[in-house]
């Protein structure tokens, strides 16, 4: 008989492979500029710094956060984060 393998269950985040993947989301220029201009984070000068995915990613990782209220752990906040 074979010793159970040692223990094999993902521990955070990064072993459950819930980086998300960047992509690329379509945006008409309209949006695009609205985005720029309202949504997107700048820098002390006013330069645009954040992406429209990394936009969409702090607005979908502060939404999950909420779940931390009600007892969620980080991994499940990392993958209702990822499912937004």
């Amino acid at each position: 008989m074979t010793a159970a393998p040692p223990n094999t269950y993902p521990t955070s985040a990064t072993d459950l492979d819930l980086q998300p993947k960047r992509k690329e989301i379509p945006l008409s220029e309209t949006a695009r500029v609205v985005a720029e201009k309202r949504n997107l984070r700048t820098d002390e000068n006013g330069k645009v710094v954040e992406t429209v995915y990394d936009m969409f990613k702090r607005v979908a990782d502060n939404i999950a956060s909420g779940d931390k209220l009600y007892g969620a752990t980080d991994e499940q906040v990392a993958q209702v984060a990822q499912d937004f």
